[in-house]
């Protein structure tokens, strides 16, 4: 679905280009993009580092909404970038007179070992992947010229092998997760995640195995490399990374079975399946089967005086989607509240909902 954006906000952008219609992933992409815009007006350009990292990822932003909104016209975005990217090549340029070339240098490696795909993942949602291939082929393509070009002068040497060292020494800690998609590879069930996981990994691989073709006398590079190429090869490529994902769905919906039944009433079974249709939920499933999980009622009374208030029960159902695939809700209870001489009608609080493979509803 498209929206109309409007910013109240002072900007560069021209009234046409806020005029234009965008996806709801493109207002999202644009969104960062302009928060990027006004961090580097808050930002010293003097600190080369940061404030690159934030033009990468207004860049980044742009690219992908390049990918969502390949009809949007971005000239005016990009001319506004520009001023930033021109500013940073000004100040660039006065360190190379103020700094010494392989400080310079080091600040450079610096940034690359800093560089992550945070800008894609999604609240703990399924990361956003669109653009993830042109990021990553950039930097291998960067860095790999950065180490062949820059980083391997003789000069700098014995300061760039503790650098990338120090950063490999913070890295092993697993905050890029290395260890982790070693481990877990081939049992994410969430295919986004798979092919996010998978990016990911090949960003890390192509840092350490560089950078240990640079310095191959450093035994701890080396081993960075090892590792990194390890967990690089679990994870396959995105094509593996996605059918390992799928596979291990399956893998986890075929263990997937009903809590079994500590009682049997079915009677009681027949007005939970009523009050089960009789809910917004219900509407268009069927319910299958109902296991109850207590012999006798939980009663609820009042704390001070000891009167009755209501009646529950726990229970599991499956039911049929209008799709022909089953699902199975847990942690369920049906209550009938009293009213001091009856019980009334009884109604259904859900609970955590999962798919289930129907055949295996009775098993």
């Amino acid at each position: 679905m498209k929206k109309q954006i409007i910013f109240f906000t002072f900007s560069l952008i021209s009234i046409n280009v806020l005029s234009q219609e965008l996806t709801t992933s493109g207002q999202s992409y644009l969104k960062f993009f302009r928060k990027s815009i006004e961090k580097l007006d808050r930002m010293d350009a003097a600190k080369v580092a940061i404030y690159s990292v934030e033009i990468d990822k207004a860049k980044n932003n742009l690219n992908s909404l390049k990918n969502t909104d390949p009809n949007f016209d971005q000239s005016t975005l990009i001319n506004e970038l520009k001023v930033y990217e021109d500013k940073l090549v000004n100040i660039k340029t006065q360190h190379t007179t103020d700094l010494s070339k392989s400080q310079a240098i080091i600040d450079d490696l610096d940034l690359f070992l800093k560089k992550d795909l945070d800008e894609y993942l999604n609240n703990g949602k399924s990361p956003n992947i669109n653009g993830l291939e042109s990021v990553v082929s950039e930097f291998e393509q960067n860095f790999s010229n950065f180490c062949t070009n820059e980083l391997a002068t003789p000069s700098i040497k014995s300061k760039a092998i503790r650098k990338a060292e120090d950063g490999w020494n913070f890295d092993k800690k697993d905050p890029t997760h290395i260890s982790s998609m070693e481990n877990y590879s081939g049992r994410e069930e969430n295919s986004d995640w798979a092919v996010f996981n998978y990016y990911y990994m090949r960003l890390i691989y192509a840092r350490w195995s560089n950078l240990s073709k640079t310095f191959p006398e450093s035994k701890v590079l080396s081993g960075a490399a090892q590792q990194a190429e390890n967990a690089y090869k679990k994870v396959g490529n995105k094509e593996v990374a996605t059918k390992n994902a799928l596979k291990a769905k399956e893998d986890h919906l075929a263990k997937i079975k009903m809590d079994p039944a500590t009682a049997s009433d079915p009677a009681l079974e027949a007005q939970i399946k009523k009050a089960m249709a009789n809910t917004t939920f219900g509407e268009g499933r069927t319910v299958l089967k109902i296991n109850l999980h207590n012999k006798d009622w939980n009663i609820k009374r009042n704390q001070i005086t000891g009167i009755i208030l209501s009646r529950s029960k726990n229970f599991s159902a499956v039911v049929k989607e209008k799709d022909g695939t089953c699902t199975l809700i847990r942690y369920t209870s049906y209550k009938q509240d009293y009213d001091g001489n009856n019980y009334g009608n009884g109604y259904v609080y859900m609970g955590q909902a999962d798919k289930i493979l129907c055949e295996n509803v009775n098993k």
